[in-house]
């Protein structure tokens, strides 16, 4: 999905251009350490849903991946050996341009709207709240969407001093105990923990 190249990210320029000099290319976080495979915003579903080939959001991020002929290793995460199963299967039937003009026209429209949208499908409800440790749940998640969203390093730095400015310290992250009571109640069957934990890292400042 970053494909555009910059500061941290080569994009698919330095990629061509890396192995147009020989260099092996290992792409780490293929799957955008673990949200692409997180139940996508409704707009973002309706766009999947179109493709002739149904396949879950994290087989689509590793197969763009490898469709990619520069790309000889790719390195995903693995929590639980259901995922280390599944990626497996991926891998043993991925290939170079496995995916078709169509398919990489519904990726292009995908990564358009999850531009627009977000990684995450919190549609602020507040079902998640009140949370017994105080952390603002719903805020804390759209401050981590805006950041996904940004792909200026100057933009990010001007939404993480929002977030400090906005959400009390008592009240962000770091309070969070991972207690699950959020996650009981969330009607978007949302991973909160695991989201509150990489927000954490990626809302801290620079």
């Amino acid at each position: 999905m970053d494909t555009e190249s910059s500061r941290q990210t080569p994009g698919t320029t330095g990629l061509k251009y890396a192995a147009s000099r020989g260099l092996a290319v290992v792409v780490m976080e293929p799957i955008k350490g673990g949200l692409l495979a997180v139940t996508p915003p409704k707009e973002v579903q309706a766009i999947w849903d179109e493709a002739e080939v149904k396949r879950s959001p994290a087989e689509w991020a590793l197969l763009w991946v490898w469709n990619h002929p520069e790309v000889p290793v790719v390195l995903s995460g693995m929590r639980a050996m259901e995922q280390v199963i599944e990626n497996v299967q991926i891998a043993d039937r991925s290939e170079p341009n496995i995916l078709t003009p169509k398919d990489l026209e519904i990726v292009a429209r995908v990564r358009e709207k999850y531009l627009q949208h977000g990684f995450i499908g919190c549609t602020g409800c507040q079902y998640c709240m009140p949370c017994p440790q105080g952390v603002r749940i719903p805020g804390i998640l759209s401050f981590f969407n805006e950041v996904l969203r940004a792909s200026d390093p100057q933009r990010r730095n001007e939404i993480i001093e929002r977030y400090n400015a906005t959400i009390p310290q008592e009240n962000r992250a770091e309070a969070c105990i991972r207690c699950g009571t959020c996650e009981e109640k969330c009607p978007q069957n949302l991973p909160i923990r695991r989201l509150l934990s990489n927000a954490r890292w990626a809302l801290r400042p620079p």
